[in-house]
């Protein structure tokens, strides 16, 4: 039997999901939790367990996932995001999660990540792997792609500030001091010789496709 968590604030959401799996997956027990938090207070185990995010939700189980020791009550992770967005998939990636794809992709899709993760594999939906379905040589692109004057942390802040994301919800992502993230972003802009961030967008277009939109 397969044990899978639904992870999701919205009921309507796991509701769905539950159906879904139901009718792909034949011997299968699904718990639902409206957050971590609460999945880990019922001391449940699952095989695995699809997160849904929102924007509203995003710092905050990053921040969790960063900061839990012992997944195993979890077991491997998929994070279920609203839109595919590359420069949170690597963050997520970074913080032990085994999946990651989008609310927008085809059922199906769903289904092959679930098969893969069981199996040991990482998955990243197509929007963002594109014809490459390799989760390392993404990552290793993703980080050649990075301007050579910043370092990566710094790039992953200028990735979240031209997304619109404020300087307290990227220090709560990263466990910083606002004026830390503060004083960086500064560095960013003087690296990058820009004035703003309207320029720091336009800078972020040319060099990447499809991240900063």
């Amino acid at each position: 039997m397969i044990t899978i968590a639904l992870v999701d604030k919205h009921p309507v959401m796991r509701i769905g999901l539950n159906a879904l799996l139901k009718d792909n997956f034949n011997d299968i027990l699904i718990l639902e939790s409206s957050c971590m938090t609460s999945f880990l207070k019922t001391n449940a185990k699952s095989d695995v367990t699809i997160l849904g995010i929102n924007p509203d939700s995003n710092a905050g189980n990053l921040r969790f996932l960063n900061n839990l020791d012992n997944k195993d009550a979890f077991g491997p992770i998929i994070v279920y995001d609203e839109e595919p967005r590359p420069y949170l998939a690597i963050s997520f990636l970074k913080a032990g999660v085994m999946g990651y794809l989008s609310k927008q992709n085809d059922e199906s899709e769903l289904i092959e990540c679930i098969t893969d993760v069981l199996i040991g594999n990482r998955y990243l939906c197509k929007e963002i792997l594109g014809t490459n379905r390799d989760v390392s040589a993404f990552e290793k692109t993703t980080r050649l792609k990075e301007n050579s004057n910043l370092t990566f942390h710094e790039y992953e802040i200028a990735q979240y500030i031209c997304q619109g994301v404020n300087i307290s919800e990227i220090a709560q992502i990263f466990d910083r001091k606002t004026s830390t993230i503060s004083t960086i972003k500064m560095r960013i802009l003087k690296k990058l010789k820009v004035n703003n961030v309207l320029e720091l967008r336009n800078l972020m277009l040319v060099n990447e496709t499809g991240t900063c939109s």
